[in-house]
């Protein structure tokens, strides 16, 4: 279904029982709600699921100048209001995830528990931005996007393309080797539908303004951070749950920043997932 808030048209999707209770699944920058197709059949057997395309993402509609948190945030709370109807847990990877944080804290009674899949929640001003490990990746990823969109490949050359990258320069590794089939088909439509601004508004750091880590969260947050490549490092970590009582990390050995994308990790996550959506999803204080 389309559903339009704010001047623009999100490609909202809900999957399994109209009556059960709702789950929402948000994407990463770059990526669209295609990346939960995998996840949305182990779920839905007794809940509603509901996945979206940010805008600007897959097949929800482009609005330059307004991708950021707050856009993505009053987004996401149109889809609770005129979709599920009541409160959701939310799910999240990457900038998913920092959009269920703020969501979350901002508008808690639409809002049971929020499961974050490595959120660069520390990344919430240009200058943080600026000295991450992330930011020239982040620059790599725009120039590379801009020339993949340019010669209008198919989805298909594209997940081709993908499946033969090194996952880091020194090893003989490829993303092939490492995601799951499923999971390139939807890295590359994607890549292939992302409105290049959205690289742009996270390369300058506007992405990330109005991210709060100061104000209270009052609802059940589960982190599940990656080891290698992690948006979250250990300090990090530390300090979100030192400074916020109601959340919990846990580190998955192994893992990188795409744990939902990777054949090896996806057993446990769900395995995690199913056991924080049994203690939170159906409750709210």
């Amino acid at each position: 279904m389309l559903i339009e808030t704010n001047g623009v048209e999100l490609h909202v999707e809900s999957h399994g029982d109209a009556g059960g209770t709702p789950i929402v699944l948000l994407h990463g920058i770059g990526s669209s709600s295609r990346c939960w197709e995998w996840l949305v059949h182990r779920l839905a057997a007794h809940r509603r699921v509901v996945r979206m395309d940010l805008r600007g993402h897959g097949r929800s509609g482009r609005a330059p100048g307004t991708y950021d948190l707050s856009h993505f945030g009053a987004d996401l709370l149109t889809v609770l209001r005129e979709v599920t109807g009541r409160p959701a847990t939310l799910v999240g990877h990457s900038m998913g995830g920092v959009t269920a944080w703020w969501t979350a804290q901002r508008f808690p009674d639409w809002v049971n528990a929020a499961f974050l899949i490595d959120p660069p929640l520390f990344l919430g001003s240009p200058d943080a931005v600026g000295a991450s490990a992330f930011h020239d990746l982040f620059v790599r990823q725009r120039f590379g996007l801009r020339r993949l969109q340019a010669r209008e490949l198919s989805t298909a050359t594209i997940a081709r393309h993908l499946d033969a990258l090194p996952v880091l320069r020194s090893s003989p590794a490829t993303l092939g080797d490492i995601l799951a089939e499923d999971a390139l088909e939807a890295m590359a439509a994607g890549l292939r539908e992302v409105d290049g601004a959205a690289l742009d508004s996270l390369v300058s750091g506007a992405m990330m303004r109005g991210l709060d880590l100061d104000a209270p969260m009052s609802r059940p947050v589960f982190v599940l951070a990656a080891d290698e490549g992690t948006a979250l490092p250990q300090e990090h970590a530390a300090r979100l749950v030192a400074t916020h009582p109601t959340v919990e990390v846990a580190r998955l050995a192994g893992s990188g920043h795409g744990i939902h994308d990777e054949r090896s990790h996806r057993g446990r996550l769900v395995q995690l997932l199913q056991q924080f959506l049994d203690r939170h999803a159906a409750s709210v204080a």
